[in-house]
């Protein structure tokens, strides 16, 4: 007589499914990866497990692999707004921005009002410098949502390259600054500001900034270059330098950016204080001196460097043999 032990192969997929969603929650994408496999090898319409397995190489930054996975998944189901979303984020992750252009266009024919498909493709946009295409995309997703600040700092950074200085400020006074405000999305709202010559808003913001953290040494330098450069208010812009590089700031590519200024006042005092806290101002100067970073001391808010988002959707957790669609 044989052994009956009533688990189908469909059973034991699902435990090894659920067994890499428990490592992904943890973080270990690699034995997810190993896990979601196992699942498919044992049964291969199980779609939620080929969809982790995408997002488990998204995660280890194996996009080609993902991108493989999300192209199958979508051959299989071409209108699935999750997979195309992904696919997108996916593409742009390997520099294929055409192609994640035309597939986030298609996921937006599909679904006009999904904010994550807006909003990625304003980015993709913006990154091709199609700045018209970008700002008509932003302006719709900010309609789906008004309260997202991530959305109105992009639509102010987009009119800044349309060269619409005023629709850029307006966009600006619409930034809620509430106490608990994002110290990067701050940053960045002082920076467009400053941009968009509203030289006394930029200021505030950095006051704000520095009331929460006297000792931000970043925020005391920037304060001090728009006062030494622009606002011309060479007292606070010395103080605010000094107190920086008393705090050891030492972002060599804009330090170099501020003594280079050909706005910069009092640039003596500015190269006496450089010399003081150990800062070559001379070879801070020379723009052939190799010992420099060319890479600005960037929050990462510069609108071509904007990440895409990746899918809002979280991997599922335990599952039954209905819910397995991605």
């Amino acid at each position: 007589m044989g052994c009956v032990t009533g688990v189908s192969r469909q059973d034991v997929a699902l435990e090894y499914f659920n067994i890499g969603n428990a490592y992904y929650e943890l973080g270990r994408y690699e034995e997810a990866s190993g896990y979601y496999i196992r699942a498919l090898d044992l049964d291969p319409s199980l779609s939620s497990s080929t969809y982790n397995l995408a997002r488990a190489y998204i995660q280890r930054e194996r996009f080609t692999a993902a991108v493989a996975v999300l192209e199958d998944l979508r051959t299989e189901d071409p209108e699935n707004i999750l997979v195309l979303q992904t696919l997108g984020y996916a593409l742009t992750r390997l520099g294929r921005n055409g192609e994640a252009v035309d597939v986030l266009e298609r996921a937006e024919q599909l679904s006009p009002f999904n904010l994550t498909v807006l909003y990625n493709l304003g980015v993709l946009h913006g990154v091709e410098e199609r700045y018209d295409e970008a700002y008509d995309i932003l302006l719709r997703a900010h309609r789906v949502d008004e309260s997202d600040q991530e959305l109105v700092l992009m639509l102010a950074e987009t009119s800044l390259a349309l060269g619409r200085e005023d629709e850029a400020i307006e966009f600006l006074e619409r930034f809620d600054q509430p106490e608990d405000a994002e110290r990067e999305l701050l940053l960045r709202l002082a920076r467009l500001y400053s941009e968009a010559t509203s030289y006394s808003d930029a200021l505030n913001v950095y006051a704000t900034l520095r009331d929460r953290d006297p000792e931000d040494k970043e925020v005391l330098f920037r304060e001090a270059e728009l006062n030494l450069t622009f606002v011309e208010d060479a007292e606070s812009g010395l103080e605010r330098l000094e107190e920086a590089l008393e705090l050891g700031y030492s972002e060599r590519s804009a330090l170099t950016r501020l003594v280079t200024s050909p706005n910069l006042i009092q640039r003596s005092r500015v190269e006496q204080l450089y010399e003081e806290y150990g800062f070559d101002a001379a070879s801070l100067r020379d723009p052939v001196d190799d010992s420099l970073d060319e890479a600005d001391d960037s929050d990462g808010d510069d609108p071509a460097a904007n990440v895409l988002e990746e899918d809002s959707e979280g991997i599922e957790g335990q599952v039954d043999a209905e819910s397995t669609n991605p």
